[in-house]
């Protein structure tokens, strides 16, 4: 079953997914997936379900804010290092920034699930920390995946314009 669901994701992951103006439209397509595959693993009632995506789609937004401090730091630090121009001050603000964000995530996770305790039995529980797991980590490896391939794409086409 979470193969067919993965298999869905990887549909739902367009070659263009990854730039910044389509992030949003590909974390909805993947909250959409999961929200199909929580319900089946962890046998959802209508009442449950009705609590927990709800509560998912809350913390999530936390979680996404932090993601969004997090890219831009790095994104900071890589123009830093492209452009070989290092301010001890900018670096240190870029890395504090990094730092603290990788414990506040940290912390609004630990906080998803604690939250979970109010919506789900303890199976449910269990399960939903092996399934989300495993989902967010495929999920990982379909948007490298993908990002490999486009990059591979773009050197052939780099190479194709050399040779004309």
């Amino acid at each position: 079953m979470l193969t067919r669901l993965l298999l869905i994701a990887a549909l739902l992951l367009p070659a263009a997914a990854f730039a910044d103006e389509d992030r949003q439209e590909v974390a909805d397509r993947i909250r959409m997936v999961r929200v199909y595959m929580l319900t089946e693993a962890l046998d959802l009632n209508e009442a449950t379900a009705a609590k927990l995506f709800p509560y998912l789609r809350d913390a999530d937004g936390a979680v996404e804010e932090l993601q969004q401090r997090k890219r831009t730091a790095r994104k900071g630090l890589r123009a830093m290092v492209e452009a070989e121009a290092f301010e001890a001050k900018a670096v240190d603000k870029l890395v504090e920034e990094l730092t603290e964000v990788d414990v506040a995530l940290s912390q609004a996770r630990a906080e998803r699930v604690r939250g979970l305790k109010a919506i789900l039995t303890p199976e449910q529980r269990a399960k939903y920390l092996l399934v989300q797991s495993k989902f967010e980590e495929r999920v990982r490896s379909l948007i490298r995946d993908e990002r490999q391939e486009r990059r591979q794409r773009r050197e052939r086409r780099e190479r194709e314009l050399k040779q004309d």
